[in-house]
């Protein structure tokens, strides 16, 4: 009974090959662009382009829909016109996306606009995006309150406003990656007072110019779930002899330290 499912389940796999192998040459036609798979299929191509990282603008409309519960554009090169094409995946749980170079497709109202329609994201990962600001980050907190991997790496126009508004909102956060942003002290602070300072397990903030040495005595104070920190090239805290002490009490309860 077994043998005979395992064989029948490979013969779906096979079928549906054998249809998408049919329409591959068909692509990048108009037509296709419009074309409306069904949901089963959908989903076996959107697999099937996602681990092979040939998802591409005008094919995300025909392999995402309604149903979606991923979005994992960011190793694949979509434009920030993608984006437009998933505000009907409603039930997203995942979105991932990163930037391509001389990308201008993608401004903060069109970028707000489509994160307001995402109410159950649990991974967001946005990688270089420069429309990501406070305002966009607070409509994304205030709509996903079980957010708990949050990596807005290389967005570099948010800052405390934005960690304000997700410790008032995300109290599940476990890993979050703050890189190359305008984050200072005071929004760590106001992520210590939160209910995700309980959460937090792994919190990279690498190349963030603006934050001091007491970023490293709040986030060990107040953290007490924290395995793994990053903070690497933060000039401000690179020579900060007060930071060492704090840094060296917690070290061995941590996975993974770069501190330089």
């Amino acid at each position: 009974m077994n043998e005979q499912r395992c064989s029948g389940g490979r013969e779906v796999h096979l079928l549906k090959d054998i249809c998408l192998d049919a329409l591959a040459g068909f692509t990048e036609v108009e037509w296709f662009r419009h074309f409306v798979l069904p949901r089963s299929l959908a989903d076996y191509y959107y697999t099937r382009l996602q681990r092979r990282r040939l998802l591409k603008d005008h094919l995300v409309p025909v392999v995402l829909h309604a149903k979606s519960i991923e979005a994992d554009l960011a190793e694949s090169p979509v434009t920030g016109a993608a984006l437009i094409h998933i505000r009907k995946c409603t039930q997203l749980e995942k979105l991932t996306f990163s930037s391509v170079p001389s990308d201008d497709s993608l401004c903060e109202t069109s970028l707000l606009e489509t994160v307001r329609c995402f109410h159950n994201l649990r991974w967001l990962e946005l990688t270089g995006v420069s429309t990501v600001t406070d305002s966009v980050l607070a409509a994304i907190a205030e709509q996903n309150k079980h957010l708990t991997i949050l990596k807005l790496n290389e967005c570099a126009n948010f800052g405390d406003k934005g960690l304000k508004a997700l410790g008032q909102n995300c109290h599940f956060l476990k890993c979050v990656d703050f890189s190359s942003t305008q984050i200072t002290t005071r929004g760590l602070d106001a992520l210590a007072n939160s209910p995700c300072s309980l959460t937090i397990e792994e919190f990279l903030a690498n190349r963030c110019r603006k934050l001091e040495a007491e970023a490293v005595e709040i986030l060990m104070t107040n953290f007490p779930s924290l395995r793994i920190l990053s903070l690497e090239d933060c000039r401000q805290i690179l020579f900060a002899p007060e930071a060492v002490p704090v840094r060296m009490e917690r070290k061995g309860q941590l996975s993974w330290f770069i501190f330089c």
